[in-house]
């Protein structure tokens, strides 16, 4: 069960990435922007996504 929940948050949060990250406009056409950027994105949805569902988890458990 833990690997299984651990995948699906690995899911959720690249999703949230991929919605949600700020795309660059270059000559006239959308990019991806760097690497780099892409995994501030991610570990920031990441620590995000945590909080929610740990306070969402801790009312709906006690």
């Amino acid at each position: 069960m833990l690997l299984q929940n651990l995948l699906l948050f690995f899911i959720l949060v690249t999703l949230l990435t991929y919605t949600f990250i700020p795309w660059e406009y270059k000559k006239g056409k959308f990019s991806k922007p760097s690497l780099k950027i892409i995994l501030y994105w991610w570990l920031m949805f990441a620590a995000l996504s945590a909080i929610i569902i740990f306070i969402i988890g801790s009312i709906i458990f006690t």
